[in-house]
């Protein structure tokens, strides 16, 4: 059979380029021993045995293999499918699937014509059959925290729970729970958590710094589960003096010092801010902390400024916005 090169788009194939089938792509029987185990956060990955081995009589050019989530689709009218050669890794990693759907896998021997790519069946079956064939079940794990932000060294709860495509909770096997410390990507940490009888899981962490945290389901085969990424922030506490008192006449300069909390490295061009309570709490002067973390506001209250009166600070990516203890000002 003479061979052709001929270029296919990975989705999207047109039926013009293909040679499509006349059967269904599901089959009952798997002979490559097709396996779909989860690979990552919206990814699976499909191995196979090498077919030239199974079946030496086979004359072919390469394999493709599909995933659909409806087990109606044919060869070529699947929604995702790659080609690899028949020389080529027998593997192949599917992305950007849907939480809590099942897919249908399979692969193909295909054979490269004047006319397209054709389906070369096993021997003995009919026309469009594939080497191998798996369902591969999916599964919705949720992920929430019982408080997105925390005082430091004050805990946070996350929980979720883990379900079947059908909404029947998993009851049994464990989870993959990470969390990235700010600053984000420099490495995470996973915990391994059990779920409980009724599909739920818990975990506890007192975080130091903003922290994100996410779950991963990953069962032997199948597709698994993931859940989105939660970010818990940390405040900090801020430090208050004020001098050369909160009882002052008034034109007074009174300067207002103390220390943002948090790691210094982290607080490069953050801005602390005198606040004064009015009906709600708005900034009257700001300026840039050194590089301690330290901070000095200089402020000369009028004969009316008589209030409560805080230091407040953004404190940049890797802390939530804080504040210091109240301080009442009594102007005379």
């Amino acid at each position: 059979m003479k061979r052709v090169v001929i270029t296919l788009a990975v989705f999207g194939l047109a039926a013009a380029t293909l040679s499509s089938g006349v059967a269904s792509a599901v089959a009952p029987t798997n002979p490559a021993d097709l396996t779909v185990t989860p690979a990552g956060t919206k990814k699976a990955e499909a191995t196979w045995s090498d077919w030239k081995v199974i079946q030496p009589s086979a004359v072919f050019d390469a394999y493709w293999i599909t995933a659909d989530d409806d087990s109606s689709f044919t060869p070529f009218t699947a929604d995702r499918g790659r080609f690899v050669d028949d020389a080529a890794s027998r593997s192949v990693i599917f992305d950007d699937l849907n939480a809590g759907t099942t897919y249908y896998f399979a692969v193909y021997a295909v054979d490269y014509t004047n006319d397209g790519a054709v389906v070369v069946p096993p021997t003995g079956t009919a026309a469009s059959t594939p080497i191998g064939y798996s369902v591969a079940a999916g599964s919705t794990l949720t992920i929430n925290a019982s408080k997105a932000v925390v005082l430091t060294g004050k805990p946070t709860t996350l929980y979720g729970a883990l379900t079947d495509s059908s909404g029947a909770p998993i009851r049994s096997g464990t989870i993959e729970l990470t969390r990235d410390v700010y600053p984000y990507g420099d490495g995470s940490v996973s915990d391994t958590v059990q779920i409980d009888d009724g599909g739920k899981w818990t975990q506890n962490y007192t975080p130091l710094i903003n922290t994100r945290y996410a779950a991963t389901y990953s069962p032997p085969t199948g597709i698994g589960g993931w859940t989105r990424v939660v970010t818990v922030e940390v405040r900090k506490k801020i430090s208050i003096a004020v001098d050369p008192g909160t009882t002052v006449a008034g034109g007074t300069l009174v300067t207002f010092t103390g220390t943002l909390g948090g790691d210094p490295a982290f607080l490069g061009g953050v801005r602390a801010c005198l606040q004064r309570l009015t009906g709600s709490w708005g900034s009257l002067k700001c300026v840039d902390v050194d590089v301690s973390g330290s901070y000095l506001i200089k402020f000369s209250p009028g004969a009316s400024a008589d209030g409560k009166y805080r230091v407040y600070s953004g404190m940049g990516q890797a802390y939530g916005d804080s504040w210091s203890r109240t301080k009442t000002l009594t102007v005379t």
